[in-house]
């Protein structure tokens, strides 16, 4: 080989290293069928990935260092921060750079295929210079030499290859990720013969194929270390609890935004998707969802603990309200004796009415006592009915997490029965003929 590929994560340098590794808050009551309703639309499940995957494998392609093509600038270092994601992921990554020629692709290709099994997930990305011609797109190794669109049949690698080979593996999900979109610099030399944009293709059973660009559109480089679509794929990827198709949506946002803020251009990510499982890069456990259930869990026993303790005030209220009544109506007797001997006493009436006026005060406060013991047992009981609402209202939240859980399970177990015979064929992407050669941006 003229220029070896360079990779990374290698053992003895030629074997690739196996890397291993809504807001909740609040939920109204009709969130256990709005959360059914997106695991159906999404594919979400609560687990680290679809039913039945042991393993997960990854090639990695990032190509910079054309000989005959423009240089770019991103790919290789989108294809090594890519591949040190993956492996913190836990992927088996094969990572290459500067690849340069059709057949070191192809191997590579194949190598990556014959690792997938039924029970894979696997990702291939490559970054680099691009190009369709009668519809089929091409891969260009570094050492491509192409000036006329007959030239790309010879020296391009075709997309094809890849979808057809690991379509061969009967696996899910199969992830084609195309960072390959960028300036033509042919269409501006001869824009009768060139045109930009990748072809559109419907991916093989258990595929999601995904662009930087749609098709027919070019994609920016950006100013800076990574080229715009790998920056945001990297903000996103290691999210934990992200659905495949919401990381992919987020993306695009992302990509969206900053190409029409920071370059006053239109940059809008593609992707075409044939798999309906679930899948998320960083684990399909939620930590909003769990944290909420630990939060309402605390808050159960918290209103328990405080309704226990009201509970206990009440019962020691009414024990001194039973004192207190027997207490103001042996007073009242008392208040009711030393009047009588008031009115009889004769020369003893200033000892009496002393007597007397002492009763009436300690009664006046024994009443006081009783309406205040009432006051708080009445305020206790409005405070025991606003916590038990309370607590009836975590009650039926918890409820509704727990069956969307239930829920969940219950389709990852239907997902799992149906794995089997969706993966019973695989339709192979239809060519499109046409006589026009067109050449995606570079």
């Amino acid at each position: 080989m003229a220029r070896a590929a360079a990779m990374i994560g290698t053992r003895g340098g030629t074997v690739p290293y196996m890397y291993s590794k809504t807001d909740l808050r609040t939920l109204p009551g009709k969130v256990f069928a709005f959360l059914i309703a997106l695991a159906l639309a999404s594919g979400v499940a609560a687990a680290e990935g679809p039913a039945g995957v042991s393993s997960r494998k990854a090639l990695v392609i990032g190509n910079s260092a054309y000989r005959a093509l423009p240089r770019l600038g991103n790919p290789v270092n989108d294809a090594r921060d890519v591949c040190a994601a993956l492996g913190r992921l836990g992927f088996e990554a094969t990572c290459l750079f500067d690849v340069p020629s059709k057949r070191e692709m192809r191997d590579a290709v194949r190598a990556f295929a014959a690792s997938l099994d039924s029970r894979s997930a696997g990702f291939f990305y490559f970054a680099g210079h691009g190009i369709q011609v009668r519809g089929e797109n091409y891969l260009m190794p570094t050492d491509a030499e192409i000036s006329t669109p007959p030239d790309v049949d010879y020296e391009g690698f075709e997309l094809e290859y890849v979808l057809r080979s690991v379509a061969g593996a009967r696996n899910a999900p199969n992830i084609i990720v195309l960072d390959a979109c960028r300036d033509n610099p042919f269409q501006r030399a001869d824009p009768s013969a060139w045109v930009t944009g990748l072809a559109r293709v419907d991916p093989p059973v258990g595929t999601v194929l995904v662009y930087a660009t749609a098709p027919d559109g070019s994609a920016i480089d950006g100013d800076q270390k990574n080229g715009l679509f790998t920056k945001h794929l990297l903000s996103q990827i290691e999210s934990q609890g992200l659905p495949l198709d919401e990381m992919l949506r987020r993306v695009a946002q992302g990509v969206e935004t900053e190409a029409r803020n920071a370059y006053g251009a239109r940059q809008i990510p593609y992707r075409s998707s044939s798999f309906s499982g679930q899948f998320c890069f960083g684990g399909c456990a939620n930590p909003e969802l769990d944290a909420r259930i630990r939060e309402i869990s605390e808050q159960k026993e918290r209103l328990a603990r405080e309704l226990e303790a009201i509970s206990s005030e009440n019962q020691r209220l009414r024990g001194e309200a039973s004192r207190g009544a027997q207490a103001i109506h042996e007073l009242e007797s008392r208040v009711e004796q030393l009047s009588t001997q008031a009115r009889e006493s004769g020369s003893r009436r200033k000892d009496v009415e002393d007597r007397l006026s002492e009763a009436r005060e300690a009664l006046q406060a024994a009443r006081d006592s009783q309406s205040e013991r009432a006051r708080l047992e009445t305020e206790n009981q409005a405070k025991t009915a606003a916590l038990s609402k309370l607590q009836q209202t975590l009650q039926q939240q918890s409820d509704q997490l727990e069956a969307y859980r239930e829920e969940i399970q219950r389709l990852k177990a239907q997902e799992r029965n149906r794995s089997q015979s969706v993966m019973r064929s695989a339709p192979t992407p239809k060519k499109k003929e046409s006589d026009t050669f067109i050449l995606p941006s570079f």
